[in-house]
């Protein structure tokens, strides 16, 4: 008679080998029998994401560098320099340039808010000792000589490229700058009451086209008429004859906004 025995579970198995054919793992070891996959898509991502950072990274140079090469330019011969010229001088293609800044216009706003934006940093109140007139004759004599030594700042401020928002919003931080060494110095007593932060940076303003005209008498002949305007701003400094309120000034003191308004206005 034929005995059939039944096979004994795992008997006869190759080591590793499960029902039905499958490989398990041996314990203690790395189960290897699952198909190893990566993520194609976060690979990807990755990619893409660390790709953009570079282009932002370029970008943010490109700008620097455009704006550090036009300032030089401007600054030497005005407005009327092309932004070819600038590309050339960078390096960069045409196309870069216009990627970075879209108009001439927008180059010429980014440079002159540069030169606004390091100004207000410098307008200070007064700090160690330092006079209220003292500061606002600092940060006049800085004004000017800005105006009086680049031209393309002055071209802009004066053409209806200062109507760019860039530019506006640069100027309105100048006047808030100013307004801070001039307070105090109203306060003080030794401003004439009604002599406003908008007030100094249109002054200054004046004294620079009257130095642009009188070039010709020398590089520091500004100074000569910043010192007339600064006693001009002082208290007491009202005419003789005009009694009590001779330190007030006629029509009513311009705001911020009113300077940003005619800036607006200049388009």
């Amino acid at each position: 008679m034929l005995v059939v025995r039944s096979p004994v579970p795992g008997r006869g198995r190759r080591p590793g080998a499960a029902a039905g054919g499958g490989l398990t793992a041996a314990p203690g070891t790395l189960d290897t029998s699952t198909t190893r996959t990566t993520n194609p898509e976060g690979s990807m991502a990755g990619k893409a994401e660390r790709g953009a950072a570079r282009s932002r990274t370029d970008a943010v140079r490109n700008q620097r560098l455009l704006v550090e090469a036009a300032g030089r330019a401007f600054a030497r011969s005005g407005l009327q320099v092309s932004v070819s010229t600038v590309v050339d001088e960078v390096g960069l293609g045409k196309g870069t340039a216009f990627r970075c800044f879209r108009t001439k216009e927008d180059l010429v706003a980014a440079v002159v808010a540069a030169r606004l934006s390091e100004l207000a940093a410098e307008a200070a109140p007064p700090a160690g000792g330092e006079s209220p007139e003292a500061a606002l004759l600092r940060f006049l004599e800085r004004y000017v000589g800005l105006l009086v030594a680049d031209r393309g700042v002055a071209e802009a401020l004066g053409d209806q490229v200062r109507a760019h928002p860039e530019i506006r919003t640069a100027m309105t931080a100048v006047v808030e700058a100013v307004d801070a060494v001039v307070g105090p110095a109203r306060e003080a007593g030794r401003l004439r009451a009604g002599v406003t932060a908008v007030d100094v940076v249109v002054l200054a303003g004046a004294v620079a086209g009257t130095a642009r005209q009188l070039g010709a008498l020398g590089p520091d002949a500004w100074r000569r008429y910043l010192r007339v305007v600064v006693d001009g701003l002082r208290s007491g400094a009202g005419l003789p004859g005009d009694g009590p309120a001779g330190d007030e000034l006629p029509g009513p003191a311009p705001t911020a906004a009113d300077l940003d308004t005619a800036m607006r206005s200049a388009r």
